[in-house]
């Protein structure tokens, strides 16, 4: 429907627009390792669900990779990191950007991350990385890390 300008005067026009909170208070890095080049980023954002929401409300509450964990579970409500998934990322400076997902089982194939996120305060230091199969990792800088599945 068009309208032309004298319609409008006088009329209150109101639009809603939903605005995800993930997408402006986080740093999304889509394909951190470069791995996944095939990949669109609104494929990627579409495949990470509602982890980047989970941890963009965790870190506003909590502070510290443990607290920040327990948030993301409370708020999921679904198991997350309440069960240790195993594995590693690498927490090494110098492999920072790679961010392999290594499973604890040897037949298992590393995985590139889909997506790296980070608050845009740069006093927050914890990073999650979102892997296929909803495999999900902490990462404080500082050596320590967790790893979880939301599924």
């Amino acid at each position: 429907m068009k309208f032309n300008k004298l319609e409008l005067e006088g009329k209150i026009m109101t639009e809603v627009i939903s605005i995800r909170p993930a997408k402006v208070f986080l740093s999304w890095g889509f394909d951190p390792s470069g791995h996944l080049r095939h990949l669109s980023n609104d494929f990627i954002a579409e495949v990470a669900g509602v982890i980047p929401d989970l941890f963009e409300r965790a870190i506003s509450e909590a502070k510290g990779i443990d607290a920040v964990a327990t948030a993301m579970d409370g708020l999921y409500g679904h198991g997350g990191f309440m069960h240790d998934f195993g594995g590693s990322v690498s927490s090494d400076d110098s492999h920072f950007k790679d961010a392999m997902y290594v499973s604890s089982y040897e037949e298992d194939d590393d995985l590139p991350p889909f997506l790296s996120l980070k608050s845009i305060d740069p006093s927050e230091k914890i990073e999650c990385l979102i892997y296929n199969h909803g495999i999900t990792a902490l990462r404080d800088g500082e050596g320590n890390f967790k790893v979880g599945r939301f599924d």
